[in-house]
């Protein structure tokens, strides 16, 4: 028997280790089992830092981005496609800077937990204090601590 056709995309021909057409036949089967073998193998990765917007200080970045909008000129109106995709553009740059400048950069790593705030770090830090507190006074009921 001929082998089928076997197809592979492009973005994967260069990741094919093997393809061999294998002897045991298939019971009642017209064709041939084919065993196709690709190398999957992840090259090193590295998380890059990422934009932290959640301890951004939205005042300065107003601030920035209105400096840096002022500098694009007075709106006016855009009367060809070309005008608007420049002006978008612009206004993309603009963007691009003022995130650059102002908000800080998150430190890649596996161990965040992203749904923590600054905020709730320090609500942390005050429920502690005050547990070491009810401790230091737990021989004490009336003391106001509890």
């Amino acid at each position: 028997t001929c082998p089928d056709n076997v197809f592979v995309s492009e973005v994967y021909i260069d990741k094919l280790v093997q393809c061999k057409v294998l002897d045991n036949t298939v019971p009642k089967a017209d064709h041939s089992p084919i065993a196709m073998e690709l190398d999957v193998s992840v090259d090193h990765w590295e998380e890059k830092p990422k934009p932290d917007f959640r301890a951004t200080d939205w005042e300065r970045f107003g601030k920035q981005l209105r400096k840096e909008l002022k500098g694009l000129g007075e709106p006016r109106e855009l009367r060809t496609t070309g005008e608007l995709e420049r002006v978008v553009e612009r206004l993309e740059e603009v963007m691009m800077k003022v995130i650059k400048e102002v908000v800080p950069v998150r430190r890649p790593g596996g161990g965040q937990k992203i749904w923590w705030s600054k905020e709730l770090g320090e609500r942390r830090k005050e429920m502690r204090r005050m547990a070491e507190k009810a401790k230091q006074w737990r021989y004490t009921p009336a003391h106001p601590i509890h």
